[in-house]
């Protein structure tokens, strides 16, 4: 069980380093990167709706860089969820079954 819940804080965590680049990002370009003026709370809501592969579109990115990140972010948060918490389930049911 703490090996998923592990698993579960690492996710958040790439959300956390997401939306620090996705800040830098938008800071380099001077509050441009994006289709809109963002606040922080924007920012982070943009990255967990990014790797969660829901995209509201209500925040886009429209420089090269932020959406290049957008495109890495949603294959990670994609195959975290699809391999790594697919293959900590099953191992956890195994287990569990065994018992």
């Amino acid at each position: 069980m703490n090996t998923i819940l592990g698993a579960i804080a690492g996710y958040i965590q790439i959300g956390v380093i997401e939306f620090i680049l996705f800040k830098i990002c938008d800071a380099l370009f001077d509050g441009k990167a994006f289709n809109t003026t963002v606040s922080i709370a924007d920012i982070i809501y943009f990255s967990f709706v990014t790797l969660t592969t829901v995209g509201y579109g209500d925040i886009t990115p429209v420089v090269d860089e932020a959406r290049a990140f957008s495109v890495i972010f949603a294959m990670i948060g994609q195959f975290y969820m699809a391999i790594l918490m697919a293959l900590l389930v099953g191992k956890y049911q195994q287990e569990h079954s065994k018992q």
